[in-house]
C-alpha cells in the first residue's frame, strides 16, 4: 500500500502485454459507463456476474437495468437474493438471513416451481437455469479478490465454479477490481489464499482460486476473446493519503469480522465494503 502507485503501473504494464486491456475509473459513474460502453460495442444485452462486492458499491445491476441490459448473479446466495430483490446481506454469505423455507417459497413465486422442494432440488433448479444464462451472455463481470503486480493477474477466489463459467462462456471477461487490492507478486499467495480461506469460512484454501492475465490465447480452447480490468478508485485515494486511516485499505474483505461484530449480526443490510 505504500508504493501502490508502482504497482498499479507494473501490474497495467504486464497486463496490458498479455493482450488485454485496463481502464482507470476515477469514481462509480465512470466504471458503470465503461462497461456499458463494452457491452453496446459487442451488441451484449445479457451480463452474467459473479460475486462482487465491488459492483455492488457502484450499483451496476441497476444502471445496466436502466440501459436496458440483464445483469444476472450467478452465485447462488446472490441469485436468490436477486430474484428477491434485496442486496447481499453478508460479503460471503449473501442469503445467510432465509432459511432453506423462504428460498423455496421464493422460488415457487419467482420461477413457478412446486412450493416446499428440497435445498438439493433448488440448487438444481438454479443451477439449469444459470447454466442457460452462461451460454447466451455476452458478456462475463468478475471481481478480484487480489491483484498481482508482478504477472499482471486478477486473483479470483470462489467455492461454487460459477467464477470460472462467466469467464469461460462469454467472448468477453470484465474485471472490476478497486485499486487497493493489489499484492506484488504471485508468491504472495501462498500467505493470502490460505488466510483469505480461513477467516473467510473455516477452510484451508477455497475450492477454487484462479489467475487470468489476459483474453486465450491461439493454442487454448475457452476463455474470452477479449478481456478488461477496470481499476476502481473511487474515494481510495484520498483515503490512503490520511496516514491514520490508511489502514482500513489493508482489509483483505474475508468477512470474518461480520461473524463477531453484534452490529452487523442484527443489522439486514451490512455494506461493510462500503468504507469511504
Amino acid at each position: 500500500m505504500e508504493e501502490l502507485d508502482q504497482y498499479l503501473i507494473r501490474f497495467e504494464e504486464q497486463f496490458t502485454r498479455n493482450g488485454g486491456k485496463v481502464i482507470w475509473a476515477q469514481d462509480a459513474l465512470e466504471a458503470n459507463e465503461a462497461v456499458l460502453k463494452i457491452c453496446k460495442e459487442h451488441q451484449a444485452m445479457q451480463v452474467v456476474k459473479s460475486k462482487s462486492m465491488v459492483t455492488e458499491e457502484i450499483h451496476l445491476n441497476d444502471f445496466l437495468a436502466k440501459n436496458q441490459i440483464e445483469s444476472v448473479e450467478t452465485d447462488l446466495g446472490e441469485y436468490i437474493q436477486q430474484l428477491d430483490g434485496e442486496p447481499p446481506y453478508h460479503i460471503v454469505t449473501p442469503a445467510m438471513h432465509k432459511s432453506k423455507e423462504d428460498v423455496a417459497k421464493l422460488f415457487h413465486e419467482k420461477l413457478g416451481v412446486e412450493p416446499n422442494l428440497t435445498p438439493s432440488e433448488l440448487t438444481l433448479i438454479s443451477r439449469k437455469n444459470l447454466r442457460e444464462k452462461y451460454t447466451s451472455a455476452g458478456v462475463g463481470v468478475t471481481g478480484g479478490n487480489f491483484l498481482l503486480a508482478d504477472i499482471g493477474g486478477v486473483c479470483v477466489t470462489e467455492n461454487e465454479g460459477n467464477g470460472r463459467l462467466t469467464t469461460a462462456f462469454p467472448n468477453v471477461h470484465i474485471a472490476i477490481v478497486g485499486i487497493e487490492k493489489i499484492i506484488p507478486s504471485i508468491n504472495d499467495l501462498n500467505l493470502y489464499w490460505p488466510l483469505l480461506a480461513t477467516y473467510g469460512t473455516g477452510q484451508n484454501v477455497t475450492v477454487y482460486n484462479t489467475i487470468f492475465t489476459g483474453p486465450r490465447k491461439k493454442n487454448e480452447n475457452d476463455g474470452p476473446k477479449e478481456m478488461y480490468v477496470i481499476l476502481l478508485d473511487n474515494g481510495r485515494s484520498n483515503l490512503l493519503k490520511d496516514v491514520h486511516i490508511r489502514e482500513s485499505a489493508y482489509c483483505i474483505r474475508c468477512g470474518s469480522c461480520l461473524n463477531a461484530c453484534p452490529v452487523y449480526k442484527k443489522h439486514w443490510r451490512p455494506y461493510l465494503w462500503r468504507y469511504l
